[in-house]
């Protein structure tokens, strides 16, 4: 079993933002607010909220679930709403957000305090 996940971890492993794309975003002054507009055109509450973006066919989704479990705890131990969206139900983050899984927090007023992935290192697991 542990051959055949270094076997697909040799081909699944990829950066998280190879280009770049979401650190070139954040340099725009008005990143912030193009977050929480294109969220909230799509029906998404962005106020005291931590967001959990996924993608069904990810395999780093299902290896990650239990540091994503503890983000969710340690969210609502903020009294902060999770909130999980299938990252195919917000296709405009994509020019945005470049990998899954991926997380972002907003503070009681709705301003973006993070967005970014998990963590750091192979597998999105803590610790890397």
């Amino acid at each position: 079993m542990l051959g055949g996940i270094l076997y697909t971890s040799k081909y699944n492993l990829q950066a998280f933002d190879p280009h770049a794309r979401l650190l070139d975003n954040m340099r725009q002054l008005s990143f912030d607010n193009k977050v929480k507009q294109l969220l909230e055109q799509k029906g998404i509450t962005t106020s005291n909220t931590v967001l959990h973006f996924s993608d069904d066919d990810c395999v780093c989704n299902f290896i990650a679930q239990p540091h994503i479990d503890s983000v969710k705890v340690l969210a609502e131990h903020s009294a902060k709403q999770n909130v999980d969206v299938l990252f195919a139900d917000v296709a405009e983050m994509s020019d945005i957000v470049p990998s899954v899984p991926a997380v972002a927090v907003f503070d009681e007023t709705g301003n973006l305090q993070y967005l970014g992935p998990y963590s750091t290192g192979m597998y999105c697991s803590p610790n890397q």
